[in-house]
């Protein structure tokens, strides 16, 4: 809200342009077309060190493996990402720092954030909110120094030093960045974001500002889009990305638009095979039974890239293409999660909740779903989770048969090691209580010796002991009664002894 008080409102302006000048390491103030030059060509963040920035190592495809998402030290990645998409507007700096505190409590590692936030102006409605052309940060600090120009000498320096804060404060609680910097969406009105606004080469150097800015954090990778995208301005702004971050993940976020939003010819697989050569990330953008979303995309194999969710079904909303009668309820999140690893993601990505658009801070602790893939991380990654393979042949899960269905939420999604040291399969519950698991026990250890047979309860991550089983023959193994939240979805789990 604008002051009357001239006086007043004039050394408030002065203050925010010292305090983000001293911040972001400006040699002079931006009060000039030549000031904003010089702003766009010279200003850099603070080194990591002077500003006591935790350096996560920086991630890649899977040398041994493609499928899978590896850091610089080949350590596989377990993708485990949520989406605070608008907390930039919302969430001052230590707001951020709560925020990204409960997030690492809870084991995630990665945060799907947009630069330009959402256009709240028509007030806050998850199916339409649009991203903003020129948005306002947590303190009311416009993006824009005037006007609709993205050139970035037109970015207002206490809006940066937002995302400075936002890009430290991620860091420093082990939470990988995806930013994406020219959020987008169908049908944009004349206060939301439209690329088409913008030619290619202030788009390309809009990339090249945020690539120098941010090419010392090895956290920092890109998402492009947020359902629309327009090129060739998309691809000029990565051309300036990748002149300083050629290194990073990149992935979009893409459907087709209205009146049937499909996503059957999009995504990022497609994208790249349309000649956007920059995509390294098949994160997927699908409405329908994970099962078959994770397998749709895994089997996109010219070239092979990892894949996991970036966006599905948002928890206690009905955002979706089709949109669902009721609310994803928890254990929609759940289903989720387990099936996307077990049918070969690299981790489950990125969870969705009413946290894109509202308050983050407010939702902590109430979308119990999101919260409760905690569970999925740590069960994994406390196990070679990267040797699973998906076992749609079901030589180990012989209890069905087939790939799944773009419907199919019943189908049991199950893994196991080359070598027979693990085996898991996640009952979704969408079949009832008590249901059967036939399960060739021969693949478990190479045929020979005993397995430890448990139930997992994805609710709360407590064991059940089913007790030793032969490797050998076949095993039934009935689901038992209610998990820890009344619902009927189990992790079956074989260990070769």
């Amino acid at each position: 809200m604008r002051r009357n008080n001239y006086v007043t409102e004039c050394a408030s302006v002065l203050t925010m342009i010292i305090a983000a000048w001293l911040v972001t390491g400006l040699r002079t103030p931006l009060t000039s077309a030549r000031a904003g030059e010089r702003f766009e060509m010279t200003s850099g963040i603070v080194s990591p060190a002077q500003t006591a920035t935790r350096r996560l190592p920086k991630l890649r495809t899977r040398v041994s493996n493609p499928h899978l998402i590896e850091d610089e030290n080949r350590r596989p990645f377990f993708v485990a990402g949520v989406c605070p998409q608008n907390i930039l507007h919302w969430s001052a700096p230590d707001q951020m720092d709560a925020y990204f505190a409960d997030r690492e409590a809870r084991h995630f590692n990665f945060a799907w954030v947009v630069m330009n936030g959402w256009n709240l102006s028509d007030g806050l409605d998850m199916t339409s909110a649009r991203a903003a052309a020129n948005p306002v940060d947590a303190r009311g600090n416009p993006m824009l120094l005037k006007g609709t120009s993205w050139s970035p000498g037109n970015l207002n320096p206490a809006y940066v030093a937002s995302v400075d804060a936002l890009v430290r404060s991620a860091a420093n609680h082990g939470i990988y960045l995806f930013l994406d910097p020219c959020s987008s969406g169908y049908t944009p009105g004349p206060d939301d974001f439209d690329p088409a606004r913008h030619s290619p080469d202030e788009m390309r150097r809009w990339g090249e500002f945020w690539g120098n800015r941010y090419k010392e954090y090895s956290h920092v990778n890109f998402a492009l889009g947020n359902d629309m995208l327009v090129s060739p301005q998309v691809d000029s702004l990565v051309s300036g990305l990748e002149k300083y971050m050629p290194d990073r993940l990149m992935t979009i976020d893409w459907i087709g638009g209205p009146p049937d939003w499909s996503s059957d010819a999009t995504g990022p697989h497609k994208f790249y095979d349309a000649g956007h050569r920059w995509v390294n990330l098949n994160g997927r953008y699908q409405y329908q039974a994970p099962q078959w979303a994770t397998w749709y995309h895994y089997n996109m194999t010219v070239p092979v890239m990892p894949t996991c969710i970036f966006e599905t079904f948002y928890e206690g909303t009905t955002v979706g293409v089709p949109q669902p009668a009721k609310p994803a309820p928890p254990q929609m999140m759940r289903e989720d999660v387990w099936g996307t690893v077990l049918n070969g993601g690299s981790g489950f990505g990125i969870l969705g909740s009413f946290d894109a658009l509202y308050d983050p801070i407010k939702w902590l602790g109430k979308i119990p779903g999101v919260e409760e893939a905690q569970y999925c991380t740590t069960f994994f990654t406390a196990r070679h989770w990267y040797e699973l393979i998906p076992d749609w042949p079901h030589t180990f899960l012989t209890s069905q048969s087939g790939t799944p269905g773009k419907t199919d939420y019943a189908y049991v999604s199950a893994a196991i090691t080359g070598d027979g040291s693990l085996g898991v399969c996640y009952y979704p519950g969408e079949s009832g209580r008590s249901f059967r698991l036939i399960v060739n026990m021969s693949k478990m250890g190479g045929g020979a010796g005993n397995s430890q047979a448990r139930w997992y309860d994805p609710t709360n991550g407590v064991f059940q002991t089913i007790g030793t089983v032969a490797n050998s023959g076949s095993h039934t193994f009935i689901t038992p009664d209610a998990n820890s939240k009344g619902a009927t979805d189990w992790v079956l789990v074989l260990e070769n002894n």
